[in-house]
């Protein structure tokens, strides 16, 4: 297989980026009904379509994986793994785990599970799914091949569920009827239905049983119905909290606010596709001259014309940290020591100057209306902080579909956006963010920009096949040293993920960038209350 291939594969799995995974627990309580408000809709239960975050936060619950991924992988449903060589494993399978129907897990059904997991999203993307062989050894191991060395395996395997392959074998023979997905997770779905999903404990399950007497997952992609259904007692605990909410649910003795670091990167990016983009004008100075986006130094300048600690105060609600890089510390990947850039007026406005722009220009910041909290506050903020160099800046908020048509077609000369990968790893947001756009592999998927820089796409594809750990940290830090140099886009903070909940829950938030919760428990002071 060729890197070509490998990046097209790359690109699959960061094109099913989740924001909504859920995981909940009970601990130490009576069995209970738990109910959650997810910020997106709920479409299927379906484990190997490209679904909503919604969808995933169900698929958390009822499936399982071969790893789990993290910072590095971890077994799940494979106990080990063994690498023969640069393109082959051999994953040996734990033993007596059954699925909700009460059957065993075989080999044959995690080979199964993965034929189709591929077989899915290559027809979401048109991709072929040859860039990985899995070949059942005997009951209990799988022997999976790469036609190329491929860094990101165990991430890509810890997003492929393991299903039984009579599920799979049913779906196939009737495409239309509702497939009965059978999982080895801690609870099994009751009720699917739209826009909720019941779910109740899974009697075979082999792990500590869950205290849940149910889980209800209701998907509320409107914040603001999010908080009135958590108000009026319909839901127990809410994900994504609009930041016009925060200060009233703070100030509310009968819920409970929750705020953890996330992965999710609120980003400034400037069209450098073209020599003259839409919505870009040059005041008095007679056109058409170059687009001055096209000039590292007035990248710069607009960076330290943005005041991030007061952005994050004002517009964020505190909700965020400044970022002067892809991803937060504790990512792989992530350049210790590379701060933000500094709010710096007096350099910024030198900078216009000596690139020829000593009176700035005009242009306007797009950003989609009601999907990142604080959205319009945030456009706002950077257009107005923008303005004090003399960048004349409007902002817009539109419609999400209105943006990302548009975004994606380069209607805009500004967007503000944000992003989170689905594991805790640099390559994913390079790959998606900054690689030259490429549509046979998808790289560079919401590069609406169209940068492109040479050096940097070589040290991506080298991070993809490097199979040293080592020595793929020291690529994805040169790559982000590279961008960041280069203004590639303009970092502006890492989102802090809000969370309410009713009194009598405690909450501890996974640090996986946008999961809702890795566990929520009832406390039995509160209860007896």
């Amino acid at each position: 297989m060729t890197l070509r291939a490998v990046l097209r594969w790359f690109c699959l799995l960061a094109f099913v980026a989740l924001s909504g995974a859920a995981v909940a627990r009970a601990a130490a309580a009576p069995p209970a009904t738990l109910t959650l408000g997810l910020a997106s809709e709920l479409r299927s239960v379906d484990p190997h379509r490209v679904g909503t975050p919604g969808d995933d936060a169900v698929a958390a619950h009822v499936f399982e994986s071969l790893v789990r991924f993290d910072s590095a992988p971890a077994p799940a449903l494979a106990t080990s793994w063994t690498q023969q060589d640069d393109t082959s494993w051999l994953f040996t399978l734990r033993r007596g785990v059954a699925f909700s129907d009460g059957t065993l897990l075989t080999a044959d059904d995690a080979a199964a599970s993965l034929r189709r997991a591929l077989r899915m999203r290559a027809v979401r993307s048109g991709a072929g799914p040859d860039w990985l062989a899995v070949e059942v050894v005997d009951r209990s191991r799988l022997r999976l091949r790469t036609a190329a060395s491929y860094a990101f395996l165990m991430q890509a395997l810890s997003r492929m569920r393991i299903v039984s392959a009579a599920s799979i074998r049913a779906a196939d023979a009737d495409p239309a009827a509702r497939a009965e997905w059978t999982g080895t997770g801690p609870y099994r779905v009751a009720e699917p239905g739209p826009g909720r999903v019941t779910l109740v404990p899974n009697s075979h399950y082999g792990g500590k049983a869950p205290r849940w007497a149910s889980i209800i997952l209701r998907g509320l992609p409107d914040g603001h119905e999010r908080v009135a259904a958590l108000l009026a007692g319909s839901v127990d605990a809410v994900e994504n909290i609009p930041l016009d909410e925060v200060e009233r649910l703070r100030g509310d003795a009968r819920f409970a606010l929750h705020a953890q670091r996330s992965g999710r990167l609120i980003y400034l990016q400037l069209g450098t596709h073209a020599a003259n983009p839409p919505e870009l004008s040059y005041g008095d100075q007679p056109e058409p001259v170059p687009n001055p986006l096209l000039d590292r130094r007035v990248r710069r300048a607009l960076s330290e014309a943005i005041d991030r600690p007061a952005l994050i105060a004002q517009a964020a609600h505190g909700l965020g940290e400044p970022a002067g890089q892809l991803v937060p510390p504790g990512f792989f990947g992530h350049l210790p020591g590379l701060s933000a850039d500094k709010h710096n007026l007096e350099d910024a406005r030198v900078l216009l100057a000596e690139s020829g722009f000593p009176n700035g220009f005009a242009l306007t910041v797009h950003g989609p209306l009601d999907v990142y909290p604080g959205g319009a506050e945030v456009l706002a903020g950077v257009a107005r902080m923008l303005g004090e160099v003399g960048v004349r800046a409007q902002a817009a908020a539109d419609p999400a579909a209105t943006f990302a048509a548009q975004g994606s077609r380069q209607q805009y000369s500004a967007y503000i956006r944000g992003f989170s990968g689905t594991v805790r790893d640099a390559t994913e947001t390079f790959v998606a963010l900054l690689a030259t756009p490429d549509a046979g592999t998808g790289a560079g998927g919401v590069n609406w920009a169209r940068y492109s820089n040479g050096t940097l796409d070589g040290l991506i594809q080298r991070a993809l096949v490097q199979p040293r750990d080592d020595a793929r940290q020291l690529l994805l830090q040169e790559a982000t040293r590279l961008a960041m140099s280069d203004v590639a886009l303009i970092p502006l903070y890492f989102a802090h993920d809000a969370w309410a909940t009713r009194a009598g829950l405690a909450f501890t938030a996974d640090s996986q960038a946008g999961a809702l919760a890795e566990r929520l428990k009832r406390h039995a002071s509160r209860e007896k209350s």
